[in-house]
């Protein structure tokens, strides 16, 4: 799921569509779902990110959530997206991790981001959450200055999550 970084690069200048996504639920894995937020379109066609996952993008901005099968905490699973998603800059920089909840009021952890490869300026959002040996991933990707004017729709998304419990 974090082979997204160029991906990314060459979507950054791109506002075409493919299609809106359903705004109804969609289902990842372990039976989990996220609802589209009106206006996102499928990214598969760019960012395909397997089985047990869903890619969206909007102006520019990709989205990715998945959910699997996971033995840890979620200190540990945001650990492990966050070391993988460091390892695709040159330059990377976070806030510290910060408490939020996902789907009902299901714990989670934060961090926003921002890189710099192959002289292109990224940011990022990663919001992780395990529950019941399930692990809930969302990513998302925007070049700098852009993740703000779709926060609203991240945040109906991942208010959006059923996990089973």
């Amino acid at each position: 799921m974090m082979a997204w970084l160029f991906i990314v690069l060459g979507l950054s200048g791109s506002t075409g569509t493919s299609g809106a996504a359903a705004q109804t639920p969609q289902k990842l894995g372990q039976g989990v779902t996220v609802t589209p937020a009106e206006g996102w379109t499928s990214a598969q066609n760019v960012w395909n990110v397997g089985p047990n996952a869903l890619s969206l993008r909007m102006s520019g901005v990709l989205v990715a959530f998945g959910a699997d099968a996971y033995g840890g905490n979620t200190r540990q699973l945001l650990d492990e997206q966050l070391s993988s998603t460091k390892n695709q800059f040159g330059s990377f920089r976070s806030l510290p991790a910060a408490s939020t909840t996902v789907g009902g009021g299901l714990a989670g952890l934060k961090i926003l981001f921002y890189g710099t490869s192959d002289s292109s300026d990224l940011e990022g959002e990663l919001v992780v959450a395990a529950t019941d040996a399930t692990g809930v991933v969302m990513m998302a990707v925007a070049p700098a200055g852009q993740l703000s004017r779709v926060q609203g729709d991240l945040d109906a998304m991942l208010a959006s999550l059923s996990v089973p419990r």
